[in-house]
């Protein structure tokens, strides 16, 4: 009892291996784009470059975002962190 037939285990999982290639699928071109030498988004990258990085790294309003992001996320964490009984 509970268990799903081998078509409705073949429709849930297929749902949610989509439902993930959706959401991942955005995030790994981004990632790949953010090491191209292209000025703007042209797929395939081309070359490999750190110089997007080290713009951010010398911009300094988005280091300091990027700090109270960080500050804020692990005060978070910290706030929210539930005892193990």
């Amino acid at each position: 009892r509970g268990r799903l037939s081998t078509s409705g285990a073949v429709l849930v999982y297929g749902f949610g291996g989509l439902t993930l290639l959706f959401i991942l699928a955005p995030l790994l071109v981004v990632i790949s784009l953010a090491f191209s030498q292209a000025p703007f988004a042209v797929f395939p990258p081309r070359g490999f470059t750190f110089d997007w990085f080290v713009k951010l790294y010398n911009h300094r309003a988005m280091m300091e975002g990027l700090w109270n992001s960080i500050i804020i996320g692990l005060g978070v964490v910290a706030v929210n962190e539930q005892p193990r009984p």
